[in-house]
């Protein structure tokens, strides 16, 4: 059961607490928020985004990300807000995180959530995560979301198509909620082929946005 309107208003209602400096006032900020496990790539994957290295990102045997970081670019025009958010640890303790998180990406809607995974088993860590954000913004979380699988490489000939046809259940129901908004990423990748994949997560970061406006004019009119 997800929590009261109470509850999520209150949650909410941090978007609106700060303000943050438009780097061009005339064009629509856009929000991002990264979550998922640690060691999952989700600094590797904002720095693709924002196309310059400001989330450390480094192989190590603890958790990098110890807490949330906001940065902001502009790309094609348009502001970005693109904030990390430390690995799932426990439920008490990412809940605490997520609301930080709402607080450093600034006035408006909820942010568009992209979940970051490695190619690989969809683990009982990562279940849980996305329980705890579906109880944080309700039941329609997946209307805003894009998943993510990072470890492209990894894939060989494999596309990613195919790989998340042949996955488990869980995760093919999750990115089905997600209305098929899924991409896989090379976070090392140069020139041309990182050019291709950033373009392709930020046309499906536009898409999860206008799919969340849409609903939400439905849901006004009902």
């Amino acid at each position: 059961m997800g929590p009261s309107s109470s509850a999520q208003n209150n949650i909410m209602g941090t978007l609106g607490s700060n303000k943050i400096d438009q780097q061009d006032p005339s064009s629509h900020e856009l929000r991002i928020v990264l979550v998922g496990s640690a060691g999952a790539g989700k600094s590797a994957t904002g720095n693709s985004i924002l196309g310059e290295k400001h989330f450390e990102s480094r192989a190590s045997a603890r958790t990098v990300t110890l807490e949330c970081q906001r940065e902001v670019c502009v790309r094609a025009g348009r502001s970005l807000v693109v904030v990390d958010t430390p690995g799932f640890l426990n439920k008490k303790t990412y809940k605490g995180q997520v609301k930080e998180c709402l607080k450093r990406c600034g006035p408006g809607g909820p942010p568009t959530i992209v979940l970051v995974l490695q190619t690989g088993r969809f683990t009982q860590e990562e279940r849980e995560a996305v329980k705890t954000i579906k109880s944080l913004f309700g039941k329609k979380t997946q209307k805003h979301m894009v998943v993510v699988f990072t470890r492209k490489d990894d894939l060989g000939e494999t596309s990613i198509k195919n790989f998340v046809k042949e996955s488990e259940p869980t995760l093919r129901k999750l990115i089905a909620e997600c209305g098929g908004r899924f991409c896989a990423v090379n976070n090392r990748a140069t020139g041309e082929e990182n050019t291709r994949q950033v373009e392709e997560l930020m046309r499906m970061i536009n898409e999860a946005e206008g799919a969340f406006k849409k609903n939400k004019i439905k849901d006004a009119m009902m």
